[in-house]
């Protein structure tokens, strides 16, 4: 059986049903990989299964031809799951005094990716000048975490900040510091550090983030739905594309639209509007 990490529950039974759907039967193969996927939900990929496609030929026919061209490289999307104005409001009071209400705030405020923030120094952030510099994002490889600098020159960037964030970073600064004061220790270099001053293993935080959304009992969103929840609200608010596009580090506006247009309310009134006030104008005359 084929594996690959990073797909969720859903992408893998949406694959085994579309090839249940199309051939019109349920391999051993397809039966074997819905099996595998209660057990291992997170880690089996079943790439329409290899085994799958070593059936007969003819069963292997049955499937269309521009199916089986795309088997190892089609992804079936996943809803992009967004927060609302009210949970969000939610999540931040029920995080609030809790380690993560500031690693959450500056994702929600700024759009930011989860290695961006965990990556985030001190050095990089200018209360004065309410911004901050994404210089490097957290990899992990196996177990071993390092920093990096980020992909594209897209991502490194400058992000303006709210007032009310710029606010809250300088009380949490002092804290931090006046804690680190009292340890004995120097002023930790990260921004969101574990309580040794380390790197914050992201598969350990995003977990700690889904047992805070749970006890919150708000929809089931991930870390990064956070970024979409800003960005989505940029766009509603409407905050130019081409701006949006670049708070959010994405190599060009037309990749903000792709991924974030279905979550838009529909415009069709409103553009129907304008015609019919230009239509009005030019047949009155």
């Amino acid at each position: 059986m084929a594996r690959r990490r990073g797909q969720s529950r859903k992408v893998i039974e949406g694959k085994l049903w579309l090839v249940t759907y199309m051939t019109g039967s349920s391999s051993p193969a397809v039966a074997t990989a819905q099996a595998a996927c209660q057990r291992r939900p997170c880690s089996i990929f079943i790439d329409c299964s290899h085994k799958f496609w070593d059936q007969p030929l003819s069963l292997a026919n049955s499937v269309p031809p521009l199916l089986r061209r795309c088997r190892r490289h089609q992804r079936f999307a996943v809803p992009t799951q967004i927060l609302d104005d009210a949970q969000l409001l939610a999540l931040f009071a029920h995080l609030r005094g809790r380690p993560l209400y500031m690693p959450v705030l500056l994702a929600a405020s700024t759009g930011m990716r989860r290695g961006e923030v965990l990556a985030l120094k001190w050095t990089d952030v200018d209360v004065d000048r309410a911004e901050l510099q994404v210089r490097q994002v957290v990899e992990l490889v196996g177990r071993k975490m390092s920093l990096k600098e980020p992909k594209t020159d897209r991502s490194r960037r400058t992000i303006t900040l709210p007032d009310r964030l710029v606010q809250e970073l300088r009380i949490y600064r002092k804290e931090q510091w006046e804690i680190c004061f009292k340890l004995g220790v120097g002023k930790f270099p990260l921004v969101f550090p574990t309580w040794d001053g380390k790197l914050w293993n992201p598969s350990h935080f995003t977990k700690a983030f889904s047992r805070e959304i749970e006890a919150a009992k708000l929809p089931h969103v991930t870390f990064h739905g956070l970024r979409h929840t800003h960005i989505t609200h940029l766009l509603r608010s409407g905050v130019p594309v081409h701006v949006v596009s670049a708070r959010a580090g994405h190599a060009n506006p037309t990749v903000t639209l792709n991924i974030h247009a279905h979550l838009l309310p529909s415009q069709q009134e409103g553009a129907a509007a304008i015609v019919d006030a230009a239509l009005r104008q030019a047949l009155s005359e």
